[in-house]
């Protein structure tokens, strides 16, 4: 908390593999916003604060396209300091994990629920993206469908439509009907 006017200072630079942005918010209103293409080297921002209470909150993000290759894009913050405060600055700033978020002027992290996925310090959850899914809560990622299976954004799981495959072999239209698969009581032959 910061009381009794004053000001932030920090500096910020993104490290990123896709896009990605920075923002900064302080009572919920966005103050800073620093995009990958701008990037290109460390951004020394002070913001004023009004007398008071003030809740500062970081967040970092990732825009589309999404890559489903594990990058490490990352915000670095060199420097955090709030002056002008009577009792010596900010309480302790604890990111939440990824997988978890805090809402509003929470001061607790809580789980993300399944078809959402967070990154570390957020405080909102993101819907997967398409042909992702994340099956269970508190996920710091979406992980992907296979081969031949597809999901809208914020799926649960991956859905393989109507399970039949076709291709074109040999100069032959073949169809193969997989339906049988979605139901284990209808599968027969040796179990290993």
């Amino acid at each position: 908390n910061a009381e009794y006017g004053g000001n932030v200072n920090f500096t910020v630079e993104l490290d990123c593999m896709s896009n990605c942005y920075f923002e900064f918010f302080v009572n919920n209103a966005l103050e800073f916003r620093l995009n990958r293409a701008l990037a290109v080297r460390p951004y020394d921002v002070i913001v004023n604060l009004e007398n008071g209470t003030s809740r500062l909150a970081f967040v970092f993000g990732k825009l589309p396209p999404y890559s489903f290759i594990r990058d490490i894009s990352r915000a670095k913050i060199y420097s955090l300091m709030v002056e002008g405060t009577v009792e010596g600055g900010a309480g302790e700033i604890i990111p939440c994990d990824p997988g978890t978020f805090s809402p509003g002027s929470s001061t607790e992290c809580m789980d993300c629920p399944p078809g959402t996925f967070s990154l570390m310090g957020v405080n909102n959850c993101s819907l997967c993206p398409e042909n992702t899914f994340a099956n269970d809560y508190g996920q710091g990622d979406c992980l992907p469908c296979g081969h031949g299976t597809y999901t809208p954004p914020g799926s649960t799981q991956c859905s393989d439509g109507d399970c039949k495959f076709s291709a074109i072999y040999n100069g032959y239209n073949l169809t193969y009907d997989f339906s049988a698969l979605k139901n284990d009581e209808e599968m027969y032959g040796p179990i290993y």
